[in-house]
């Protein structure tokens, strides 16, 4: 049932900790198919974040972690997913780990907007203010040990279409 992706295990695993760490989430749990992470909020109580996305594999986890706010994070097309989650699943939008080599850049905002940056705890935070003092965007990251993790929201109307980049890749 289509191509299965392989994926890099070890950016994956700085992935999620950097993840971990940005929300404030339980260290991630080694598992013989991936991570398992204790978020521990209103719905999203625990994520499990497959290294693979075998039928077998997906089926089984779903028939049997049922509880509500159980997230799955699997790398592959949302139909695959679809076709081997057990009834009572449901897809989410789809997400995609990015990775990029980080580097000082200069930071700049559109005229009357504002930025916030404030660091605390391991993870930086940065809100965009639009000049009528909206939140425009937001983001975070997170530095721990293997690497970071971030994430980023912006306003659909802040959003703009950018070109694909030859130093980030998607999994």
């Amino acid at each position: 049932m289509g191509t299965e992706l392989t994926v890099d295990t070890e950016l994956v695993r700085a992935w999620v900790e950097g993840w971990a760490v940005s929300r404030g989430a339980a260290p991630p749990a080694e598992r013989a198919w991936g991570l398992t992470t204790d978020v521990g909020v209103p719905g999203h109580v625990t994520r499990h974040v497959l290294y693979r996305a075998d039928e077998e594999l997906v089926r089984d986890l779903t028939a049997t972690n049922t509880a509500p706010g159980t997230w799955l994070k699997v790398f592959a097309p949302p139909e695959t997913v679809s076709a081997r989650a057990a009834p009572g699943w449901s897809l989410d939008v789809p997400c995609f780990l990015m990775s990029a080599p980080l580097r000082p850049a200069p930071v700049t905002v559109p005229d009357g907007y504002r930025l916030r940056t404030r660091a605390r705890g391991g993870v930086v935070r940065t809100v965009v203010l639009a000049a009528d003092g909206a939140l425009a965007a937001r983001g975070q990251i997170a530095f721990p040990a293997a690497g970071a993790a971030g994430i980023s929201r912006n306003r659909p109307d802040g959003r703009r279409e950018r070109p694909p980049r030859p130093d980030r890749k998607s999994v």
